[in-house]
């Protein structure tokens, strides 16, 4: 494991090369460039994870700033498709896989409602936590909140949700980029985490996950 610095404009790893490592964005923005689409990945990020199921990069990736990266190498040669089929097949499961595709974790709330009577949820809506990546929870809820703003017809019951979402995801957002700074990390993992374990999960579970 090593710390990478990418200067701003630099296309660091290219689509279609082999998979050499996994990085994690500590500070600074990548974007990453589709054939059809391109989209930021800010700090938090991690660069490779989706790649590990075919073995090469997807993207093409430029860093938009000066960037600071954790390099990971990565040299597993698990066929994690095979698993997974193997998996299907011990459960009596005759899906086939071959056109099963990976995406990334959507980051950034998308407008709720088209045409006003077409509702996003969950990942279409971008209900995921920038911090800690949870999406299910708000899966869940927004798909409860939608249900009770069709069968009221009062579709600013699923707006206003959707509101209070957006302001909480501003506030982790913002955690995110301070979390993730290398110092921050040291400290949280090393000190309050071993010594004060409980405390903290507590907090997270309460807090983040409303785990209780």
């Amino acid at each position: 494991m090593e710390t990478v610095k990418v200067s701003r404009g630099k296309h660091f790893l290219k689509k279609g090369d082999r998979l050499k490592g996994l990085y994690i964005i500590l500070q600074g923005s990548v974007r990453a460039v589709l054939e059809n689409d391109e989209f930021d990945m800010e700090a938090g990020s991690i660069i490779g994870m989706l790649e590990s199921l075919s073995g090469t990069y997807m993207c093409n990736y430029v860093a938009n700033t000066d960037c600071v990266l954790y390099a990971f190498p990565y040299n597993s040669t698990e066929d994690y498709k095979k698993i997974f089929e193997d998996f299907l097949q011990s459960q009596n499961f005759s899906n086939s896989t071959a056109n099963l595709k990976s995406a990334f974790t959507p980051i950034g709330m998308r407008k709720p409602v088209v045409n006003s009577n077409i509702l996003f949820v969950g990942d279409a809506v971008g209900a995921c936590d920038p911090l800690t990546l949870s999406g299910l929870r708000y899966a869940l809820d927004s798909g409860e909140f939608c249900a009770k703003s069709i069968a009221k017809s009062k579709i600013n019951i699923y707006k206003n949700y959707i509101k209070k979402l957006k302001f909480k995801f501003a506030i982790t957002r913002l955690m995110q980029k301070v979390f993730y700074i290398k110092w921050v990390m040291c400290i949280t993992f090393n000190l309050f985490c071993r010594c004060f374990g409980k405390f903290v999960s507590k907090i997270f579970n309460n807090f983040f996950v409303n785990k209780k």
